[in-house]
């Protein structure tokens, strides 16, 4: 027979188990809320009130499905929450207006998915030193540089002691010299249809590789030779650049590409750079040698060989940028390891409203804005322990240039 005391022990009991069941009905509510948050279940399917949260936030400022979805919403539903109430890791709502007035900042999975896309193909980005906006995001920052003018060398002016036990240790100085990067707008328009921009799926594919090659194609080419006004600054004519003279005048030899290799720094990451119009010269690259001074291909060695990525065991790569034969810089050698890019706000994105003047045709004008700037990390050409003179940026001269 149960005694007083037992009775109490399993009330007890009892009172325990229904505390927690209830602790762990309301635990599971939350993890629900939080799976409907993560899975864009509207909030109305919650019962706020009994989570205890206070009302539920409207869920469609958590994100857009895909690029084309953002930004037919820009054009056709510019009001639509999602655009001025984005979540906090997409940055602060950032409307500056709507349609043709204004834009708003391509969400963060977005634009990581755009410059994915450009550094993919692109040659100089992915080798450079990229530094991110931060908080400022196009604020100037100035970069400390290794002076290597004169006869500072390698080692920028750093004396090098060895000390004797129990000697005095010398102190020594780094001569720093100041590169300074400040993001500059520039932007790119494509047109595209209404139609095309209602299928979402469809306009974020082709969106995408519009865009991102054009931010490639630009930026690619101030990166080589932009003259630095309101844009990057090219290695092209740049003081530290060394300029090879070419032998022969509308030509490159074998000469000239052995001269360009004495130019670089060992063991760097270099990668040769020249356009399609160079490459009728490369294949005709002979050298001399063996019995009866024969002269033999050393680029490509018959028609029925596929045409070599590499020069010297080096990449060859194109830019559709690269000047054209004859010209400064048909041919390069570049360590892009001493080139400084500074990315700024952006990208943002405007679409043209129907006030535009391409309403009559049902076409959408599409804008994309953002901020870089970018200059070689060096000087001067750094001079070496034998005299001589080397760079991450060789060129070619042009037909009358040399250094």
């Amino acid at each position: 027979m149960e005694t007083d005391a037992v009775r109490q022990i399993k009330a007890a009991i009892e009172k325990m188990q229904a505390d927690v069941g209830r602790q762990w009905d309301a635990l599971a509510a939350r993890v629900g809320a939080v799976e409907a948050l993560a899975n864009g279940v509207r909030g109305d399917v919650i019962a706020s009130k009994r989570l205890g949260m206070g009302p539920m936030p409207n869920l469609e400022a958590h994100g857009f499905k895909s690029l084309g979805e953002f930004v037919a919403c820009t054009r056709f539903a510019p009001h639509d929450s999602r655009l001025s109430d984005l979540a906090p890791s997409e940055g602060k709502a950032l409307s500056m207006g709507t349609g043709a007035a204004g834009g708003f900042l391509v969400p963060s999975q977005f634009s990581a998915e755009l410059l994915e896309m450009v550094a993919a193909l692109a040659i100089v980005r992915p080798r450079a030193r990229v530094i991110g906006g931060g908080e400022v995001s196009d604020a100037p920052i100035e970069l400390p540089v290794l002076d290597t003018s004169g006869m500072n060398g390698f080692r920028a002016g750093v004396e090098v002691h060895w000390t004797a036990e129990a000697g005095e240790k010398k102190e020594t100085q780094p001569v720093l010299a100041q590169v300074k990067l400040e993001p500059s707008e520039v932007s790119a328009i494509v047109t595209t249809s209404d139609k095309l921009l209602r299928n979402a799926q469809a306009a974020s594919e082709i969106i995408t590789f519009l865009l991102s090659e054009a931010i490639r194609a630009e930026e690619e080419a101030c990166f080589i030779a932009g003259d630095g006004v309101g844009k990057p600054l090219g290695f092209l004519g740049h003081p530290c650049s060394i300029e090879i003279p070419r032998t022969g005048a509308g030509a490159i030899v074998m000469a000239d590409i052995e001269a360009m290799l004495m130019a670089a720094r060992a063991g760097r990451p270099y990668v040769w750079l020249g356009s399609r119009t160079i490459l009728g010269q490369l294949m005709e690259l002979t050298l001399t040698g063996g019995v009866g001074g024969t002269a033999q291909p050393v680029w490509l060695p018959s028609a029925r060989e596929g045409v070599p990525s590499t020069l010297l065991g080096l990449p060859l790569l194109e830019p559709e940028q690269a000047p054209t034969l004859g010209n400064l810089g048909d041919l390069c050698l570049c360590d892009f390891g001493y080139y400084a890019i500074r990315d700024g706000f952006g990208p943002e994105i405007r679409t043209s409203d129907a006030a535009g003047t391409n309403f009559v045709q049902n076409q959408t004008s599409i804008k994309i804005t953002w901020n870089v700037d970018g200059e070689p990390w060096l000087r001067t050409p750094i001079l070496r322990a034998d005299g001589t003179y080397c760079s991450p940026f060789v060129v070619l001269a042009d037909e009358g240039g040399s250094t």
